[in-house]
C-alpha cells in the first residue's frame, strides 16, 4: 500500500518513499530546508527556560496549557485570542523581569 498506493498524492501530503514526486499542492515547497529545534545563540541557551518558568506557562514540559485551551473550549470562558493574549503577556513580562530583548526578524525575502 505504501509503495504503489499514491494515496500520498490524493490526500496531498509528503511522500512516504524518499525519491517521491511532490504532489502539485507541495510544489512550492521545493528546496525548502526543514530545520528542528534551532540552538539557541550562544549565551542565551537558558533564555528559553528562564522564560517559561518565570511566566508559568510550563510550556513543553506540562500538558496543562494544552489542558487549559480545552477546558476553556469546553466551558466556553475564554477565547484561543484571549488565552494567547494571557499568555503573550505573562511571556513578555517574564522576558523584561530577566532583561531578555528579542530582535524583530523578518520573513520576507
Amino acid at each position: 500500500m505504501v509503495e504503489k498506493s499514491g494515496y500520498y498524492k490524493e490526500a496531498g501530503s509528503l511522500p512516504t518513499l524518499l525519491g517521491e514526486e511532490y504532489p502539485e499542492i507541495l510544489k512550492d515547497f521545493e528546496g525548502v530546508e526543514f530545520v528542528v529545534d534551532n540552538p539557541a545563540a550562544e549565551g542565551e541557551e537558558a533564555y528559553f527556560n528562564t522564560v517559561n518558568n518565570e511566566s508559568e506557562l510550563g510550556l513543553d514540559v506540562s500538558p496543562e496549557p494544552k489542558q487549559s485551551i480545552v477546558e476553556a473550549a469546553i466551558q466556553g470562558t475564554m477565547t484561543l485570542d484571549e488565552i494567547m493574549e494571557e499568555w503573550n503577556q505573562k511571556w513578555t513580562a517574564a522576558q523584561e523581569n530577566n532583561g531578555i530583548t528579542v530582535e524583530e526578524y523578518s520573513y520576507t525575502k
